[in-house]
């Protein structure tokens, strides 16, 4: 009798914990399917909707009012500022942080007069500033700029010049662009400035290096370039410089010590000069891109023949033609080709180039001339005879809108150019 009076309370527990088990199964059966997944999933699924659908799934339950606001739900999107003043801003006030942010600067129409990104937590990896049309927008984009800084995780800063800036403007943007910490790429494009940016103070030259990709197409900023090149020189990989650096006979010196100071760059894009071959150290480049006006000469080409001598590891030469410039492609293609080629040539280096392009900047009407002059195959085939002791490891050779690709299983091009298998991008 004692034995089942001590029972009664553990049958009573057991039947309690069941209960209790079961009303849980129950409640998490009740609960919306949505909540029953993974963060980890739901997150994955939240990386593709646009910025406004992510807010508005803080309406939808709690899990997901906690998840829109996540960090890895964010990372990858991308804000344009458009003229939607309460869209933007509340998303500037929202997002933890941002792949990229887009704004367009113009003194007629501000978006949120830009005082919230100005002083927004967001934490933005790329900024892009438009400067459209108006006075002042420089100074705009300096405070956005710092406001877009402070938190410390800004990496790209791109400036688009649909307008062209004076040049005092120009110089405080351009200096506040440079004295952003941190910084691993710098893009400059658009309209040239007015007149020639001041000098810049030597107080920036003890700033520390970070900068990796660093692309301008914009004149009458050459000094700074030039300090731009000799700062990074160092942690430097990516240069393009559409653009000659020499703009007028007070900066013509300064020129070779932006070549010297670059140690590290893989890839330069850079117009045809005789100073090439001050290029510190060009063993760690591997891709060449050479522009060309049409007016080059002999010592051109022999400079760049001796950079190729020291380039030990380059695995891709073209020549391009400068942007905006427009070539007498018929006239100017085979002597430039035979000029690059001889300066490859008298290299005298096994070279491990495998790319080769000789493709001037041409509209689709002049290719399709140029696909119809008899010397086209023929400057071709001579172009291969003439670099193939030298380029050994050669794959594909491009020549105005042809090229010539090795197959798959043959290690490099044969002697003899096979048939044309398409044209150049």
């Amino acid at each position: 009798m004692a034995n089942v009076t001590q029972a009664e309370p553990a049958a009573q527990a057991c039947s309690v914990q069941r209960g209790s088990t079961s009303s849980g199964a129950d409640e998490l059966e009740q609960r919306p399917a949505l909540e029953r997944l993974p963060d980890d999933v739901l997150l994955e699924v939240m990386q593709h909707l646009g910025a406004e659908d992510l807010l508005a799934c803080r309406l939808v339950c709690r899990t997901l009012c906690r998840l829109a606001l996540h960090r890895d739900a964010w990372r990858s999107k991308t804000l344009v500022c458009d003229r939607d003043e309460h869209r933007t801003c509340s998303l500037l006030r929202l997002a933890p942080c941002l792949r990229e942010l887009q704004l367009y600067l113009s003194a007629s129409e501000t978006v949120c007069d830009h005082s919230v990104a100005c002083a927004t937590a967001c934490e933005v990896t790329q900024v892009t500033m438009i400067l459209e049309s108006g006075s002042g927008l420089g100074y705009q984009a300096i405070q956005l700029l710092i406001g877009l800084a402070t938190p410390g995780r800004l990496k790209t800063v791109k400036v688009l010049l649909a307008t062209a800036l004076d040049r005092t403007e120009a110089t405080i943007l351009f200096l506040a662009i440079l004295r952003t910490p941190g910084l691993e790429e710098i893009t400059i494009k658009g309209r040239n400035i007015r007149q020639p940016m001041l000098k810049p103070s030597p107080v920036y030259e003890g700033l520390s290096s970070s900068l990796r990709t660093f692309c301008l197409n914009v004149e009458g900023v050459g000094e700074w370039a030039q300090l731009v090149l000799s700062m990074h020189g160092e942690t430097l990989k990516k240069v393009v410089l559409a653009t000659a650096l020499v703009e007028t006979e007070a900066t013509a010196a300064p020129c070779n010590l932006t070549l010297q100071s670059l140690r590290s760059v893989q890839e330069l894009t850079v117009q045809l000069d005789p100073r090439l071959q001050t290029l510190a150290e060009p063993t760690s480049l591997q891709v060449l891109y050479l522009l060309v006006d049409g007016r080059e000469a002999e010592e051109h080409f022999a400079a760049a023949g001796e950079l190729f001598l020291r380039a030990a590891n380059l695995r891709e030469v073209a020549m391009l033609a400068l942007p905006e410039k427009r070539l007498d492609v018929r006239a100017v293609l085979p002597g430039h080709c035979s000029l690059l080629v001889r300066g490859l040539v008298r290299a005298r280096a096994q070279s491990l180039v495998t790319k080769l392009s000789l493709v001037p900047k041409i509209s689709w009407e002049d290719s399709a001339e140029l696909l119809q002059l008899p010397q086209h195959p023929w400057l071709l085939a001579r172009t291969l005879r003439q670099v193939r002791p030298w380029l050994p490891a050669l794959r594909q050779l491009s020549v105005g809108r042809w090229v010539w690709t090795a197959p798959q299983r043959v290690p490099a091009l044969t002697a003899r150019p096979p048939r044309p298998c398409g044209s150049a991008p």
